[in-house]
């Protein structure tokens, strides 16, 4: 893997996702990413709106699954799909973080025969949040498909 970006790690019938970045916020957002291509698959869509997030939880690994968890439910509640996340800020004192998701409806998917997975849920498991000697921070979970 590359210092920074993110890789998928078999796991049974599920994925897990390893993300990786310079700070903290770059390895949410490389997981993120990781989890939005895995469900968008090669499918084509205009992106013409934007969603901003916050959630938080009771420490850092914890606001990684409500991070991911929030994604999946922006995806439920307004029946789209997502290209990106920006923006991510972590408050790591408060457990807080917000971000920008960039993406489009669902309906007008151009191509749904080549949409990814579902993903129901990112799970505790495998969940690992650190910085690595190198200074880069590295964050993984497993999603359940």
């Amino acid at each position: 893997m590359t210092k920074t970006g993110y890789e998928y790690l078999d796991h049974e019938a599920d994925m897990g996702i390893v993300g990786r970045g310079k700070t903290l916020e770059e390895a949410f957002e490389s997981v993120g990413m990781g989890m939005i291509d895995l469900v968008k698959g090669d499918s084509a869509f205009n992106a013409n709106k934007q969603y901003e997030i916050v959630c938080e939880a009771e420490d850092i690994p914890g606001l990684l699954i409500a991070f991911l968890n929030e994604i999946i439910a922006q995806m439920d509640l307004n029946s789209c799909l997502f290209i990106k996340c920006d923006n991510v800020i972590i408050d790591s004192v408060n457990h807080r973080l917000s971000s920008v998701l960039s993406g489009g409806d669902i309906a007008d998917c151009l191509d749904k025969e080549n949409l990814g997975n579902e993903v129901k849920a990112a799970t505790y498991c495998g969940l690992r949040v650190s910085q690595l000697k190198d200074g880069f921070y590295e964050a993984q979970c497993v999603v359940d498909l």
